[in-house]
């Protein structure tokens, strides 16, 4: 299919918008089928008819709503005789009749079509004919009702862009499918109550920690026991899906077990022997690689692994309900954001040390610093080093409306990571209508458009990201269109969560239903004695992590 082209046309009367189309328009969205439809994709000042012409000839199907109303607009007959005659010029099916009322009078105006055709009646039922609609548009694909993930983290407990993107996605498919989410129990935290369809299945005796690699081994286990155990009682789901390397294991297990596709999406690449091992693991293991960035693609593409599958790319999201414009841009105490973990790999050193330069031509405009981590003593250390502890606020981790507010109040956001495969919270401050200062690497420069929605500087150049932060700073009606831009290109570029589950869900009926390759991928064996290697020399768990692995992997042997 052409580039932006749609599944279905939906040909109609006005008339019939409210009754017929808008609930059928939902009703094919939610499923994955995308739709074209005259409101949703011409603009003002485009040529309609040129438009609608583009339409004609790109959608795979024409769905004609032929009822009394359509009978008496030329306007919509005109649409079905341009699709007619394709359809007698080239011999392949193209409309898809869809009767309200009478099928006589449609009959005398249409004979060609209706004579030789087999249509569907319309009784105020869009599922039904949804259902009818989908073997036809996704051929050789079996309908997904539900999908298991396994995940490391779900809010309210999020230390980074993996517990937002599972908490969001979760909720846009549990519109489309029934989800089960496995995940680690923490001592005396709890989960959020979740979406309708979504159905947590926290582990009381898994308490993983990222500082301990070796306890994802013993959650991996837990959650291969659940799932298989809930499948005996409900029986199998249709998708496994896990997130990095943490959960990658109990996919795999359950992938040879079930028989089930496993699909493997990759947030943050590791390095560690063990840790890398289990995500190469996952990699070859997997019936679809989905990452969040071309740059992410390309280096798993960089490691020359024998793959059995497409890599995908699949954006992050942001929801724009939430993360929204305040009515009025920031007053004089306007400041500089940072969002983020305060870790090597988010560059907030680099932040400070450019903040010095801003603050000797900006004297009384204030950092404040979102996030925790590692690294906070020492960059509270530096902030008295450089005499910028008065100016610098560090505000710990911040949730729902209240970091909203923050991107909202804030001038403009820093993001000065080192390495960042996608950068989410670039994501949110667009969202929240904030230029963006980010690092020219990973999904960052992917995300930001130079010039319209923020700057990009090269990682680590303290005057660079200081020359484009004074640059905003000194140009208020710059950053206020920057930041309309940024909300736009949020909106217009695929970047919401019912999007991307409509991606996904495509993605799961493409390979839900074909036969398994059931045999051991090559360097199974190799990455395997890895895991097991690496794990018992880490302290203090030799004995437990022994016996783990032995459960973990003695179907593989």
């Amino acid at each position: 299919m052409p580039e932006n082209a749609k599944d279905v046309f939906l040909c109609h009367a006005h008339e019939d918008k409210t009754t017929i189309v808008h609930p059928l328009y939902r009703a094919l969205e939610r499923v994955g089928i995308s739709c074209w439809l005259d409101e949703a994709e011409i603009r003002w000042g485009e040529s309609i008819t040129g438009q609608i012409e583009k339409g004609l000839s790109t959608s795979r199907y024409v769905l004609a709503v032929l009822s009394p109303s359509f009978l008496k607009k030329s306007y919509a007959q005109g649409e079905m005789r341009v699709a007619l005659s394709r359809q007698l010029s080239t011999g392949e099916v193209r409309i898809l009749p869809l009767v309200v009322g009478p099928v006589g009078p449609i009959l005398e105006q249409f004979p060609l079509l209706l004579s030789d055709q087999l249509q569907v009646i319309w009784k105020d039922n869009p599922e039904e004919i949804v259902e009818q609609l989908r073997p036809l548009l996704r051929p050789g694909s079996r309908a997904v009702t539900r999908v298991c993930f396994i995940s490391s983290e779900y809010p309210p407990h999020v230390l980074g862009g993996l517990g937002v993107h599972v908490g969001q996605l979760t909720a846009a498919l549990g519109t489309y499918v029934d989800m089960d989410v496995v995940l680690p129990s923490p001592d005396e935290e709890s989960y959020q109550a979740p979406s309708p369809r979504v159905h947590l299945f926290p582990l009381a005796k898994a308490h993983a920690t990222y500082n301990d690699p070796t306890s994802w081994l013993r959650f991996s286990e837990l959650a291969a026991q659940r799932i298989l155990r809930r499948a005996r009682q409900v029986g199998r789901p249709d998708v496994i899906h896990c997130h990095d390397w943490v959960t990658v294991l109990a996919g795999i297990k359950c992938r040879w077990a079930l028989q089930v596709p496993l699909v493997f999406h990759l947030h943050l690449p590791n390095r560690s022997r063990l840790c890398a091992s289990a995500e190469n693991l996952g990699l070859i293991s997997a019936d679809l690689v989905t990452v969040n960035s071309e740059t992410m693609h390309d280096e798993l593409l960089d490691r020359h692994l024998p793959l059995r599958c497409n890599v995908e790319v699949v954006k992050n999201g942001v929801d724009l309900e939430a993360f929204h414009p305040c009515d009025n841009w920031p007053a004089e105490d306007g400041y500089i954001l940072f969002v983020g973990r305060l870790v090597q790999q988010k560059g907030v050193e680099h932040l400070l040390r450019a903040f010095h330069y801003v603050r000797e031509k900006f004297p009384d405009i204030r950092l404040k610093i979102v996030g925790d981590g590692d690294l906070r003593q020492g960059l509270e250390g530096l902030c008295t080093e450089r005499k910028l502890a008065e100016q610098v606020d560090f505000l710990g981790w911040k949730t729902g409306q209240d970091l909203v507010a923050l991107y909202q109040k804030a001038v403009v956001v820093a993001v000065p990571s080192i390495y960042e495969p996608f950068g989410m919270t670039a994501l949110e401050a667009l969202a929240c209508q904030r230029p963006v200062v980010a690092s020219r690497l990973g999904g960052l420069k992917e995300n930001i458009r130079p010039g319209v929605t923020g700057y990009l500087f090269e990682p680590k150049d303290e005057l660079e990201l200081a020359q484009w932060l004074m640059t905003l700073l000194s140009n208020p009606e710059l950053c206020q269109r920057m930041g309309r831009a940024g909300r736009a290109h949020v909106q217009n570029e695929g970047y919401t969560w019912p999007e991307i589950a409509s991606q996904f869900v495509k993605s799961y009926e493409s390979i839900v239903g074909k036969s398994l390759d059931l045999s051991l991928p090559a360097r199974f064996g190799e990455f395997r004695d890895h895991i097991v290697s690496d794990a018992k020399e880490i302290p203090p768990n030799l004995r437990d992590v022994s016996n783990t692995l032995l459960e973990l992997f003695d179907w593989s042997a």
